[in-house]
């Protein structure tokens, strides 16, 4: 049902495909998000060494890694922690957590462009092999409902 619903009108699937062009890595690898910024007001933050965790187990040696995050600093980290890794990514370089009340002030037109991207980040989060991500994530249930359940993992 996910994927029929799933409809971008041409000039927002126009930006979309943008944002994910020069993403040459999507032919075979791993998916993992991560959330910061004001979701430690509903739960608390996943700890990165259990993203190290769950990608050293779950993830076959050479495979890429695509990371959606909403905080740049924690991409950062993960390529540090395991230089033995690909990351790639299309998350906004600047992003240091989204915070909703922010959000919210923003001009109309930044607000789309800030969604469109995570409409990007979704898409080559559920065209990944295997997702690893928690249940306290928005984006985690829209991967789980596209993907029907396969090829998840779940960090709690």
């Amino acid at each position: 049902l996910f994927k029929i619903l799933w409809q971008l009108n041409p000039e927002s699937r126009a930006v979309v495909d943008e944002v994910k062009t020069g993403v040459a890595e999507t032919a075979d690898y791993a998916s993992v998000s991560i959330r910061r910024g004001d979701k430690d007001t509903e739960a608390d933050y996943v700890a990165l060494s259990r993203y190290v965790e769950a990608i050293d187990r779950e993830v076959e040696p050479g495979r890429s890694v695509f990371v959606a995050s909403d905080d740049a600093r924690t991409i950062a980290e993960l390529a540090r922690l395991m230089p033995h890794r690909r990351f790639f990514s299309v998350s906004d370089p600047d992003a240091t957590g989204y915070d909703h009340t922010q959000f919210k002030k923003l001009p109309p037109v930044a607000r789309r462009s800030k969604m469109l991207r995570y409409f990007a980040e979704l898409e080559l989060l559920w065209g990944a092999r295997l997702y690893i991500g928690s249940k306290t994530f928005n984006a985690s249930w829209m991967v789980n409902a596209y993907r029907g359940g396969d090829g998840m993992h779940w960090l709690d």
